[in-house]
């Protein structure tokens, strides 16, 4: 059954938002970072207004010339790209591990079961977020006429609400073997009590091992410690829009006390790096707007065995 226009206006705007800014960088980045211009396909015309409703205030302050002009000047535009390049690396590169698994919480519209058909030779994707989210991108899908590989699953899930340990095994994850999880852009959205859990469950998700690749901002930025910094007023441009969208960011981490946090909660940090580290390891690709996010980090964390 075709969702309803309630269940439309439902779909997570801030989704669609990431979606078409990864693929403005792959359509005008002469040595692109990521390759996705998936957006072209998860992204209807009648959804572009509705992002475009969202962000129309600042564009029209600044003089856009178009859409895809702002999200390519926008603050969080190189924070997008380049912890989706982040993540797929350290998959990667763990790959050798065992990893059998690989978690997309939050999925939004991400495409990595199309863009990688050699990696899904070998894994078993889950991808996890709400289900008005979820519907309408397998909707999108099935109108593009395009196959669903039979080992990427879809499990509806509000992280507030559900039990995702149960909702994963219910839709096919196997609690026996490696995973490796992806939570990007999804830390700054929910309580920091939940977050709190979400990280203590990762160890019983993943009895036998894995790792966490999350994404999340400097709390000091909600406290306003640093108010009047560049990297406020570019959190407050940010925060503005997101609360437009009915998606407002309430939880950020200190990144000095994040790795004890971490390991109260069964991980061990591995990584967490901020723009400028993110832009020294990956460069620009050519693209003059890659220009470091200030308030955005991503990490990389092992998950330890359960003995």
């Amino acid at each position: 059954m075709a969702m309803s226009a309630n269940a439309v206006k439902a779909v997570s705007t801030t989704a669609m938002a990431v979606s078409l800014i990864r693929s403005v960088h792959s359509h005008h980045a002469p040595d692109p970072l990521l390759h996705d211009a998936w957006s072209d396909v998860f992204v209807s015309s009648s959804m572009r207004k509705q992002v475009r409703r969202v962000l129309l205030p600042e564009m029209q302050r600044l003089g856009s010339a178009s859409m895809d002009d702002y999200l390519q000047h926008h603050p969080s535009y190189a924070a997008i790209v380049m912890r989706e390049r982040f993540t797929e690396d350290a998959l990667f590169r763990t790959l050798d591990e065992d990893i059998e698994q690989y978690v997309l919480l939050g999925a939004g519209f991400d495409a990595f079961a199309w863009r990688y058909p050699s990696m899904m030779e070998r894994l078993n994707l889950f991808e996890v977020d709400l289900p008005d989210t979820q519907q309408y991108k397998q909707e999108r899908l099935e109108t593009s006429g395009i196959r669903t590989p039979s080992n990427l699953h879809f499990v509806a899930a509000d992280f507030t609400q559900s039990n995702l340990r149960q909702s994963l095994v219910s839709g096919g994850f196997n609690l026996d073997k490696k995973a490796f999880f992806s939570w990007l852009g999804v830390t700054l959205y929910l309580p920091r009590d939940v977050n709190i859990e979400m990280f203590r469950q990762f160890s019983n998700l993943a009895p036998a091992g894995g790792y966490l690749a999350f994404s999340y901002i400097d709390d000091c930025l909600l406290t306003g410690a640093e108010a009047g910094s560049a990297k406020w007023k570019a959190y407050q441009r940010v925060r503005a829009e997101v609360e437009r969208a009915g998606e407002p960011w309430v939880c950020g981490f200190n990144p000095d006390t994040l790795p004890d946090l971490l390991e109260e909660c069964g991980l061990t940090l591995l990584e967490d790096l901020d723009g400028y580290d993110l832009l020294e390891r990956f460069g620009d690709g050519g693209d003059q707007c890659m220009l470091p996010a200030p308030f955005s980090r991503v990490a990389l964390a092992k998950i330890n065995p359960l003995h």
